[in-house]
């Protein structure tokens, strides 16, 4: 039944996006925008609940669309080209997270120029994923937490990094591109650093947009952060509650602790940090300690999830049929 919403989806909500754009300040705006939030938000639903990885991989088009629907209420896309005819608001609305489609020929054929270092990027990581998951199978990882967190934690950057790697280079081959997701996150200095700078930086944009700069942006970047953290923790607690079926609160905890530390290590740079120089390596690796520390909270709902810590090679190998 997900396939047919899914293709649904794909079919209406462009069409209706478009509608509102002409409509809009109409009630047939208002009435595009009510359909189209609750018509992105059922697709995980569409999904058994015997199937929470199905779920959990649904709800990113869903998201994705649930937001878009938002940047377009309030007419805040990340550029106004977006939104200026159909054909440019169709790849933004199906290509995650917004595909930018040019009219130029001249700068369709750069962004195919990118499709080779896209490919070399894609290969890295998921020859390290694979790696990966190798050592699970050789060695026993998950005795020790802080080991197994680290693992996941690797395999979840490399895995995630290789399928979005390979979604871009699709999009570059079609002469569409696609904004920066990471930047080099495990060489984080801090959290403000990991969460603003390198961090699946599509959503540090668009929060940005849509929360910390209606919330005060600069002249209150505690509340306006805060905003931010607090909208975080809430979709990824949704996130695990649709995929489980339950409240967990394990992720609420997490992005409110790193929200919280965020906040406070902003307001130390400011004061004392501004004299004291920590050398890049110290920073990284103090960044590091804290980060996994604090993971289980949030790869505790990820492991029950998908079984992360029962990844292997073997595994793979054998639902491929070898």
């Amino acid at each position: 039944m997900w396939v047919w919403w899914f293709v649904l989806i794909v079919a209406a909500w462009p069409s209706l996006a478009w509608l509102a754009i002409q409509r809009r300040g109409t009630w047939i705006y208002r009435l595009c925008i009510l359909i189209m939030l609750p018509l992105a938000a059922a697709l995980p639903w569409m999904a058994a609940s015997t199937s929470p990885g199905l779920r959990f991989f649904l709800l990113l088009p869903s998201l994705l669309l649930m937001v878009k629907t938002w940047e377009l209420a309030v007419n805040k896309p990340r550029k106004p080209v977006f939104l200026s005819d159909f054909r440019s608001l169709f790849w933004w609305s199906i290509l995650a997270p917004e595909g930018e489609w040019s009219p130029d020929p001249e700068v369709r054929r750069s962004v195919r120029a990118q499709a080779g270092s896209t490919a070399a990027s894609m290969v890295l990581k998921f020859v390290l994923f694979l790696l990966l998951l190798g050592l699970n199978d050789a060695v026993e990882l998950h005795t020790y937490w802080f080991v197994g967190v680290t693992w996941m934690a690797f395999a979840l950057y490399f895995a995630l990094g290789a399928a979005i790697d390979g979604y871009a280079l699709v999009s570059r081959f079609l002469g569409i591109e696609q904004p920066a997701f990471f930047d080099a996150p495990p060489l984080a200095r801090n959290p403000r650093d990991f969460w603003g700078r390198r961090w699946n930086l599509w959503f540090t944009q668009t929060t940005h947009r849509l929360i910390f700069q209606p919330l005060g942006g600069v002249n209150r970047p505690v509340f306006a952060a805060s905003g931010v953290f607090v909208f975080s923790a809430v979709l990824h607690e949704y996130m695990v509650v649709v995929s489980l079926e339950r409240f967990d609160g394990r992720m609420i905890v997490f992005f409110l602790l790193h929200g919280l530390a965020t906040i406070l290590f902003s307001a130390f740079a400011k004061g004392i940090g501004q004299s004291l120089t920590i050398p890049r390596p110290v920073a990284v690796a103090m960044h590091f300690v804290w980060f996994i520390a604090t993971a289980p909270l949030f790869f505790g709902p990820v492991n029950e999830i998908f079984g992360q810590s029962e990844w292997g090679l073997r595994m793979i190998l054998s639902c491929v049929g070898f």
